[in-house]
């Protein structure tokens, strides 16, 4: 044993004994004063579990190399997020957590097993001393997004790309190769960022003088506004929208916002949502949200989809009188909707009007919930095919309830005891604004969607100043999914639209054609007066090629439209 003394003393020496995964070495370069002006919060780290022992080294290894300033009272300038991208380490003989899928460590090839037998039993047994048995490589990658507090968008990205080291491990494993890879990716992202920091200095200055400018100057607020939306900073753009409180999006405003709706950016197209959703009598704001309902981005389609339907239930309940007025509002709810299906269920046929309300309510419910909502649609007594058809679809789920309801439900009422509206006072054909029927874009160069947002947003431009009045999209759909569809479905030219239109009882008609000419794109835009069958107006528009670009065309072609 003397003389293994010296050994196994070498060997411990080489096993260095780090507590966590990643532990902070020094930094290697410091400076006295803060490389920049800007001040950021303390980074927030999400993923695995170890982010717990990387999140303090990390920030020390940050706080050290004076990137950027300490938050002062008013907050930080900058929020920081951070966020493990890959994470894996040697997989040992005791060590089977985050094991990274190959064989490139000791034990795993199989040489534990070799000097065991060659050394009858003696080797596992000095590797509980500290003798290293076993060595690997380790890999991650870190990535830190550098965010707008005010509005959460990603002012800049950084990523230590795929890190792989090498160090020994130990048969029980005491983290060496993660902890040395964590290092080294430490290492990179902080340069990055001391790289970026004065561009990002010059970026949040811009937008910290806009923000005190609006907030400061309220006559000139407006103007601010408007000119903000169609800034080339997504960040500024986003802080437009925010600045536009509920009530406080005016006509000088509203079209800009409409353009945010196809936003590059999900986190502007997400704080477009509430602020199009404060404009309900606005018919250009409802069909923005109409195309947010389609984005490709699952939070602003979730948030659009909210929008519309807390229109419709206080569209609804505006409808009515109390009490039911405030049953369907709580409707809205889902922890206010059961007590108030219960009410709604008290009240029995004279909650007849809560019908489409509860109907709206089944598309996101509960199993708890849609029994509350059988039992309240059954207690009505009607023969509504509204509710039996909802009934029969419940009962096809297994509800109980609704089957039983089903049992129960009159005869179909008869047409005299449907309570009908007051009929709507006509209005001269003449005096009246025009039915335009608005076909889709024809733009070869863009996608479906892409057509269809730019047609969408056609159709908002020209019924916001109330001009014209327009086909919905979905009749012209059924039109052209009829029993002419074979005719019109590649209804692209004039005289096919013409056509069509007269079959929509439209009084005009939109043609609408994209083209490229060289880097730039033209767009025409024709307004046919069917009676006629001739061009009453027309608008060429000038533009890029990308959808944001097409978007401010069309809305001057919706204004060359209109005069």
């Amino acid at each position: 044993m003397r003389r293994l003394a010296p050994l196994l003393l070498l060997a411990g020496c080489i096993t260095t004994d780090r507590p966590g995964y990643y532990v902070a070495r020094p930094p290697v370069d410091t400076s006295p004063t803060p490389l920049s002006a800007i001040s950021a919060a303390q980074v927030e780290w999400n993923g695995i579990e170890e982010a717990a022992d990387l999140a303090p080294s990390f920030q020390a290894q940050l706080d050290a190399a004076q990137v950027f300033a300490p938050p002062a009272a008013g907050g930080p300038d900058l929020a920081l997020q951070g966020s493990v991208g890959s994470f894996c380490q040697p997989q040992t003989v005791f060590a089977e957590r985050f094991p990274c899928h190959d064989h490139d460590s000791f034990g795993m090839s199989g040489m534990n097993v070799l000097l065991s037998l060659v050394t009858l039993g003696v080797w596992p047994v000095s590797t509980l001393l500290g003798v290293p048995s076993d060595w690997g490589i380790a890999r991650a990658v870190l990535m830190v997004r550098a965010v707008d507090p005010q509005t959460g968008v990603i002012l800049a990205s950084f990523s230590s790309d795929v890190v792989e080291e090498s160090d020994v491990a130990g048969i029980y494993y005491r983290g060496n190769p993660l902890a040395r890879t964590l290092d080294v990716a430490g290492a990179k992202l902080i340069a990055q960022m001391r790289e970026q920091a004065p561009v990002l200095a010059e970026r949040t200055k811009v937008l910290q003088q806009w923000t005190r400018s609006a907030l400061d100057r309220p006559a000139e607020s407006e103007r601010l506004i408007r000119e903000a939306l169609d800034a080339p900073d997504a960040a500024l753009r986003a802080r437009a929208v925010r600045a536009l409180a509920p009530g406080m999006t005016s006509a000088g405003t509203l079209p800009g916002l409409v353009r945010r709706a196809i936003d590059e950016d999900p986190i502007v197209r997400a704080l477009a949502v509430r602020a199009l959703a404060a404009r309900p009598d606005e018919p250009s704001a409802r069909a923005a949200l109409e195309v947010l309902t389609q984005d490709r981005s699952d939070d602003v389609r979730s948030r659009a989809l909210d929008a519309l339907r807390r229109q419709a239930f206080a569209a609804m309940a505006a409808a009515t009188t109390e009490p039911l007025s405030s049953l369907i509002l709580r409707l809205d709810e889902l922890e206010r909707a059961r007590p108030a299906l219960e009410a709604l269920e008290k009240l029995g046929p004279r909650a007849r009007p809560a019908i489409d309300a509860i109907i709206l309510r089944l598309e996101l419910s509960d199993n708890a919930t849609r029994v509350l909502a059988a039992r309240a649609l059954g207690a009505m007594e009607t023969g509504d095919p509204r509710v039996r058809n909802m009934l029969e679809r419940l009962a096809k789920d297994g509800i109980r309830e609704a089957s039983l309801a089903l049992a129960q439900l009159p005869a179909a009422d008869a047409p005299a005891a449907v309570e009908r509206p007051a009929p709507p006072v006509t209005v001269p054909v003449e005096s009246a604004s025009p039915i335009v029927a608005v076909f889709a874009v024809d733009a070869a160069m863009l996608k479906p969607g892409e057509r269809t947002t730019m047609t969408d947003l056609l159709t908002s431009y020209l019924t916001s100043v109330g001009r014209y009045r327009t086909v919905p999209r979905a009749e012209i759909q059924r039109a052209l999914d009829g029993a002419k569809a074979a005719s019109y479905r590649a209804c692209v030219d004039e005289a096919c639209q013409i056509e069509l239109g007269k079959e929509l009882a439209a009084e005009k008609v939109v043609h609408t054609k994209v083209a490229r000419d060289k880097k730039e794109c033209v767009t025409t835009a024709t307004l046919y007066d069917l009676r006629t069958n001739a061009a009453e107006r027309a608008g060429v528009a000038r533009s890029a090629c990308t959808l944001s670009a097409l978007s401010r065309a069309t809305e001057e072609l919706a204004r060359a439209l209109q005069r």
